[in-house]
């Protein structure tokens, strides 16, 4: 079974990692938004187009693959052989890691934020927070290379951008 042939249910880790796509003799910057063993959602600007052949590459590590879709700066990733997610995420932490994945998956299936969790965003709307740590997690990550405890308060503050953008009912996971 190739990487392609495996199905949407495989865990995905949600990450947010800096990383190159090489293509057609172009790299492109990207963030690996989430990380499976078998694929991945990046984001960047100029994504090559579907059935692209890819090199995924960050730090030492690096993957062969192949571009499944691309649409509005946001591409699927099948891989031509499986990876370790511990791997690709190890620089960030795993401990963190599993935080932000338990997070997110708690967004998920929840309906409804308890009064606890909104007490804190009362003096301004969902909205503007979430509008206004988007653009600072978007300035943060086009930052130079930082250290590994920046990253990880990224990874933690964009979870919550997410987080906020869904409550506020303009995004979706």
């Amino acid at each position: 079974m190739t990487a392609s042939d495996n199905n949407r249910s495989e865990f995905r880790s949600n990450v947010f990692l800096a990383a190159a796509l090489e293509a057609n003799s172009n790299v492109h910057a990207v963030r690996i938004r989430n990380l499976s063993k078998s694929g991945a959602l990046v984001e960047g600007v100029d994504l090559p187009h579907a059935g692209a052949y890819i090199l995924l590459r960050r730090g030492r590590l690096q993957i062969e693959g192949d571009l499944a879709w691309e649409n509005a700066g946001h591409a699927g990733l099948n891989f031509r052989s499986p990876i370790k997610i511990a791997d690709w995420i190890r620089r960030i932490g795993h401990e963190g890691q599993q935080g932000i994945d338990r997070i997110v998956q708690t967004i998920k299936t929840s309906n409804e934020p308890s009064a606890a969790d909104l007490h804190p965003l009362r003096k301004k709307s969902i909205v503007e927070i979430s509008a206004e740590l988007e653009a600072i997690c978007e300035r943060l990550a086009g930052l130079p290379p930082r250290s590994i405890e920046f990253d990880e308060e990224l990874l933690k503050l964009d979870a919550l951008a997410q987080s906020l953008k869904r409550l506020a009912g303009g995004g979706t996971f």
